[in-house]
């Protein structure tokens, strides 16, 4: 096994899968999971909107919900094209039109 955070996903979903739907019975399809860094600061509300996101599909297959991404904590460190990549898809994220 390789070191690092794709292992670490890999080994989670794996154990999840197997007490969660093998173990419990549960529809893997409506079983939501997420990814976030350790060092990372979410907003109280983060969770609740992603479980809504998730709860507005059809069915579990089809849904990779991307917040919007706050940056502040490094964005000086990085580069002006960085920056600027950075603060278009934040605001993408945030203003988007989900029925366009």
């Amino acid at each position: 096994e390789t070191v690092g955070k794709h292992s670490n996903e890999n080994v989670a979903v794996r154990e999840v899968y197997r007490q969660l739907v093998e173990e419990e019975g549960m529809d893997p399809f409506e079983v939501m999971m997420t990814v976030v860094d350790a060092d990372s600061l979410l907003s109280t509300s983060y969770l609740a909107h992603v479980e809504a996101a998730f709860n507005k599909q059809l069915d579990g297959r089809r849904l990779v919900y991307s917040g919007p991404l706050n940056t502040y904590r490094n964005f000086a460190d990085a580069g002006l094209l960085v920056q600027m990549y950075e603060i278009m898809r934040c605001n993408t994220d945030t203003f988007h039109d989900p029925l366009k």
